[in-house]
């Protein structure tokens, strides 16, 4: 009886963990993968607008000396605070449960750079 408690314990809370993801679907062959790479700064900016059948998410701070701070739900990201926290030369990426919500980010600094892959 311990066990099912537990169990189900466990699957209420990855149930919430991953609202506002979706299942992966398979790639299909010549699926267009897109890339973004630039900079910004002490301003939030949308990087991707939120995107109901997103297949793949990739953000990396290609950056040596900045935080980039990241939220995958539309909220508005706080360097060492709300969001991802990536440091330099870090990366996150989500390819099975993907998130569908305006990714939003800001850097610690100006010129802070980044790369996010995504499929659309």
């Amino acid at each position: 009886m311990r066990f099912l408690q537990i169990l189900a314990l466990l699957l209420l809370c990855a149930s919430q963990a991953f609202a506002g993801s979706q299942p992966r679907a398979p790639l299909t062959s010549g699926a267009a993968i897109h890339l973004t790479s630039t900079t910004l700064g002490t301003s939030q900016a949308t990087v991707l607008a939120a995107d109901a059948n997103r297949g793949f998410l990739q953000i990396q701070n290609v950056g040596s000396a900045n935080t980039l701070a990241c939220t995958i739900d539309g909220t508005a990201p706080v360097v060492n605070g709300n969001g991802i926290q990536l440091l330099p030369l870090s990366a996150v990426f989500y390819d099975t449960f993907v998130p569908t919500g305006a990714l939003i980010c800001i850097g610690s600094a100006a010129s802070t750079a980044y790369t996010v892959t995504y499929l659309p």
